[in-house]
């Protein structure tokens, strides 16, 4: 038996897998990456919307807010890009780059951006990864975690040129320490399973070879990096059999955590699916910057005027 996104993504041939979010987000396409490079020979282009102060950083830009980083550019204080171009350079021997998108594009000019990846290198899909589950969102639920960077991704992929357009999320729980409800993440699951946009979902086990990769560049990150990430050592640690309030950083010190064989779960969308059932989408399709999307998400609340769904828990 095999899910169907795994039958979507044999209809490729040239991929875009990018970070939805932000930051550590491209660390969860590494996996599929992988899979993709190695299992079935499929050519796979990397790309992040970044946090990260990337003029500084020596890399080449090659289009409006997108810059070519390598193992090769100056380290940062928080630059995750640069250290997966190092990691998979001083553990695999692959010598690859990762098109970084600056942090202030809106919609528009990150649609631009993707097209440009996409016209580069005949790109025929789009794949979005994203840690943690708040790209699920609708926009009628009472809390939305960080959904701005999210949104802006997945509304720029979604219209950008590419004949294929996926979405993967993993990290179901996480979110929790940002505001999420999970009975509103699953009734979404539901909703886009009726829709015909469900693809399944599997788990990243350590005894996978991508899962082991992706435990080895998680240690990485945590050793080499002032900032490690919170959903990367989750996601290990529930892959590793951790279980509970288990803290592997500093940073999430003070709140309650709940390490579980759930995280490690990537839950896969046909990504129009999701933005279809987006009640602000409309209003970001022609924003330019990141200000102007969280303008836009701010103003559809207030629209709302409190009718939102309100958060419940899981009745288990």
């Amino acid at each position: 038996m095999q899910i169907p996104f795994f039958n979507e993504l044999a209809k490729g041939e040239r991929f875009l897998i990018a970070g939805a979010g932000g930051g550590y987000d491209i660390t969860h396409g590494i996996p599929l990456y992988l899979y993709l490079t190695k299992t079935l020979g499929k050519e796979v282009v990397l790309a992040n919307f970044s946090f990260t102060e990337l003029p500084r950083s020596g890399a080449e830009k090659v289009f409006d807010g997108t810059y070519k980083i390598t193992k090769d550019c100056e380290m940062l204080n928080y630059f995750p890009e640069n250290l997966i171009c190092q990691w998979l350079w001083n553990h695999l021997k692959i010598d690859t780059s990762i098109y970084a998108f600056d942090y202030e594009l809106g919609v528009q000019p990150l649609r631009q951006a993707y097209n440009y990846l996409i016209e580069q290198y005949q790109l025929d899909t789009v794949l979005l990864v994203d840690g943690g589950t708040d790209s699920v969102i609708f926009g009628d639920e009472q809390t939305m975690g960080t959904i701005v960077e999210d949104a802006n991704s997945m509304i720029a992929a979604v219209k950008s040129n590419a004949k294929n357009k996926y979405i993967a999320a993993i990290g179901f729980g996480i979110d929790h320490f940002h505001g999420v409800n999970h009975y509103n993440f699953l009734e979404n699951v539901a909703t886009l399973i009726h829709d015909g946009g469900y693809l399944g979902a599997f788990s990243l086990t350590k005894e996978m070879p991508e899962g082991k990769e992706y435990l080895a560049l998680t240690q990485y990150i945590h050793q080499h990096s002032h900032y490690p990430s919170i959903v990367n050592n989750s996601i290990a640690g529930a892959m590793s059999g951790d279980f509970g309030d288990i803290h592997a950083t500093q940073r999430t010190e003070g709140s309650e955590l709940f390490i579980n064989p759930l995280m490690p779960l990537y839950w896969t969308f046909k990504l129009e699916t999701i933005t279809q059932r987006m009640e602000f989408a409309s209003l970001l399709e022609n924003t330019l910057s990141i200000q102007d999307v969280k303008t836009a998400i701010q103003r559809h609340k207030i629209y709302k005027n409190g009718q939102f769904r309100h958060n419940q828990p899981i009745p288990l």
